[in-house]
Order: structure tokens, then sequence, then C-alpha cells
């Protein structure tokens, strides 16, 4: 799901639903839900997302950075 409609634009091949359109007036919130509540058993019964069908294996795609070592992940300290 990508909900900028410029990236949407750009990778549609690997996004399986446009939340943009809500942005841009072609959708409303309700449609775009309804779409990704109907997507949501067709996948866990088989459907591939479009990503899948590409090859990607990854479970998560990082927002610009993520560092995994260092403080920043580790549980706050109890106070």
């Amino acid at each position: 799901m990508c909900a900028n409609p410029d990236t949407y634009a750009r990778m549609a091949q690997d996004m399986d639903v446009d939340a943009g359109r809500i942005l841009r007036g072609r959708a409303t919130l309700e449609q775009v839900g309804r779409e990704i509540y109907d997507l949501v058993p067709a996948v866990a019964e088989s459907r591939q997302t479009h990503s899948e069908a590409l090859g990607h294996q990854e479970f998560i795609m990082t927002y610009k950075t993520f560092e995994p070592i260092g403080l920043a992940c580790l549980p706050a300290a109890a106070g």
C-alpha cells in the first residue's frame, strides 16, 4: 500500500493499493478502506501481493534509513 501518489506512479507494479487516490480525489477513504479490507483475506488465502509476484522476499521496507545497531534500538531504561 502506498499513500504517496508520486511514489505509487513510479512503483505501481510493486504496490497493491494506491491510497494516494484519496488525496487526488479519485477515491474516498471508504473505497480505499474496503479495497484494503478485501485484500487482506485474499492474501491470507494465498493470493500473491504484487511484490511477491516480482520475487521480493523482504518483510519490511524501511523508510530512508534504519540503524539496527546502537542505543536507539534498545528499550528505554526504566526510570
